[in-house]
């Protein structure tokens, strides 16, 4: 168990490791944030922090040396650097390397998730045009798919759709060095993300299923609890304990899920880190998911999960942001921004929780209707949308 006043060192500067080193300190802990940005997000509320490039070897192995635990939070790093600092400094990084090098490619993940008998979308490896139309036109690959980048992807970035044979026009000359998967595109009812912590014991702690909804490839909503049966929320657990306990993971992690027509579970991807559709814990849990992280990394007992109230979880994407006072007068609407600087489009600016409670009172008093749906898309977004 790290003692408080201990040091934990976090790799990424981001609104996730913001809000875990809010957690931290609550905790007690000191908290050192290795950045690319002196300005970013996290690196504004320590005042240990060292700036570095991500695949500075030298750098990233002296700040590892100078911190009690190292976490990350995100993915887009050198996973031979992480194998590097768990030679040298044995049980400080958690989670461990290789459950970054599981899911930093989505192709090395696919084959992770098949050998461990859990279903993904069908897919093949694609390095070059005429392999991707050998697949599509030869070997009748199911149309609609998607072509993704096989890493560094995110947020819908390097994504390409692919519904027939015209949108193949529009991939000439697309640069396929980076390496590509083409994923049949699965037409689901609902998307749903897991969201665990494991700590050393190999005790497990589960939060509520959040329902998602994506735009543009980013994450718009997530809400709990989800409509989905008992049956298929417990065997979305047991799915999350085989990943957890298959990489001996220690932390926080997340698995976001199809749910197609026939109630099929299909496992989408993994994040081994603290995730944006886990925001909801903020506000309406016993324990956050940032907590849930730094009780797991540093020998805590973890909390059992308990879901005080219903929520919907908004992001604040580019100009939302403009909109937050908006936000501070809804009662129990709670505002988390990330102080990023810059507006930017589909740049993710803080998010907002709603409470169900509170909330059903401030659209009753806005439509005077007991049959407004307080879920509906469309009246959350009149928040913003209408204005």
């Amino acid at each position: 168990m790290l003692e408080i006043g201990k040091t934990i060192g976090i790799i990424g500067g981001g609104q996730l490791s913001r809000m875990l080193v809010i957690s931290a300190y609550n905790l007690g802990y000191k908290v050192a944030i290795y950045s690319n940005d002196g300005e970013s997000s996290a690196s504004q509320i320590t005042k240990y922090l060292t700036i570095g490039n991500y695949f500075d070897k030298k750098k990233l192995l002296e700040f590892a040396s100078e911190v009690d635990i190292l976490t990350y939070e995100f993915e887009n790093i050198s996973y031979e650097i992480l194998q590097e600092i768990e030679l040298q400094f044995p049980k400080k990084l958690k989670p461990n390397s290789r459950s970054l090098f599981t899911s930093n490619n989505r192709l090395r993940e696919k084959e992770f998730f098949n050998n461990l008998g859990i279903q993904t979308a069908k897919y093949e490896k694609i390095s070059s045009m005429d392999e991707l139309r050998r697949v599509i036109f030869e070997e009748n690959f199911t149309l609609p798919a998607i072509l993704k980048t096989s890493e560094d992807g995110y947020d819908g970035k390097g994504q390409h759709s692919i519904n027939d044979s015209y949108d193949l026009n529009e991939l000439e000359g697309l640069d396929f060095s980076k390496g590509y998967i083409l994923e049949e595109k699965i037409h689901f009812k609902q998307e749903v993300s897991l969201i665990l912590a494991r700590d050393e014991q190999n005790n497990i702690e589960y939060f509520p299923i959040p329902h998602n909804i994506h735009k543009k490839g980013i994450l718009h909503t997530s809400s709990v609890p989800n409509s989905l049966s008992e049956e298929i929320n417990s065997e979305i657990y047991r799915i999350g304990k085989k990943v957890a306990d298959s990489l001996n993971y220690i932390g926080v992690m997340a698995i976001e899920f199809f749910i197609d027509k026939n109630d099929k579970i299909i496992v989408n991807e993994m994040a081994p880190r603290v995730h944006n559709s886990g925001h909801y814990t903020m506000n309406t849990c016993n324990v956050s998911q940032f907590e849930q992280h730094i009780r797991a990394i540093c020998g805590l007992p973890l909390k059992h999960v308990e879901l005080f109230f219903d929520c919907k979880m908004r992001n604040l994407i580019g100009d939302d942001l403009n909109y937050w006072k908006d936000f501070i007068e809804v009662r129990n609407a709670f505002l988390h921004i990330y102080d990023k600087g810059e507006i930017r489009e589909s740049r993710k600016m803080g998010h907002v929780n709603f409470i169900k409670e509170s909330y059903r009172d401030e659209l009753n008093e806005a439509h005077d209707s007991k049959e407004s749906e307080i879920w509906d898309e469309t009246l959350l977004n009149e928040l913003i949308d209408g204005k």
